[in-house]
């Protein structure tokens, strides 16, 4: 896939009280291929991304743009099986690289689920319970700015190397269903470095729940 596009009008022009620009940025171009195969159980993909003239907001909040070209790739594997009929894993592994800072992201990312799904009491009651934990190792986010809106580059906060632990309850007794979820399990026992976005947490530790009644079938 090629593709070559004008700059976004954000780039190019701003008047507020607190930011003010007019560039003249050239078009973006961006390449981009992706490789893939499957086997039973197991999903492997390769992504190359090229993208030349990359625009971007600096560690002031202002537009930017890249002169060379940045290249991006990934590698992505992917798990799920069932075992036993009721034992479910599912395993998403995913690497990736920047060849330039201005493009952030974490290096490893890792997504991983184990649960038991399974009909009891002669098929009357359906039943799905388990956890999920996802996992990126350490980099340095983007910064946000509310006055424009936008995400612009900061070498001050890391984020990452915290699991988000998520246990989920799933089950239908005919004509209801009902849902449970705890999302954050982990909150305040291995720490509080679980934000993506300097001074913009994550969902901290909650439930949700959730219930359906059909009262006509």
């Amino acid at each position: 896939m090629a593709e070559e596009r004008t700059p976004d009008y954000i780039f190019k022009r701003w008047y507020s009280n607190h930011f003010y620009w007019e560039n003249k940025f050239n078009n973006t171009q961006t390449v981009q291929a992706e490789l893939a195969f499957k086997i039973p159980m197991i999903q492997v993909s390769a992504i190359y991304k090229g993208v030349t003239n990359y625009l971007y907001f600096d560690k002031l909040g202002y537009p930017a743009q890249n002169s060379g070209m940045i290249t991006n790739t990934a590698v992505k594997i992917n798990f799920e099986n069932i075992f036993f009929k009721h034992i479910g894993i599912r395993l998403n592994q995913t690497f990736q690289n920047s060849s330039s800072t201005v493009i952030s992201l974490p290096n490893s990312v890792s997504l991983a689920s184990l649960f038991y799904k399974g009909n009891l009491f002669k098929n009357n009651l359906q039943l799905c319970v388990g956890g999920q934990v996802e996992y990126f190792n350490q980099f340095v986010p983007y910064a946000y700015t509310p006055e424009t809106q936008t995400f612009h580059i900061q070498d001050k906060y890391k984020a990452g190397n915290y699991p988000f632990v998520d246990v989920f309850f799933n089950a239908r007794i005919k004509p209801v269903s009902i849902f449970i979820k705890m999302e954050n399990v982990l909150q305040g026992i291995l720490g509080t470095n679980y934000s993506m976005v300097p001074g913009y947490y994550q969902p901290e530790m909650a439930m949700r729940f959730g219930l359906t009644w059909l009262f006509f079938d």
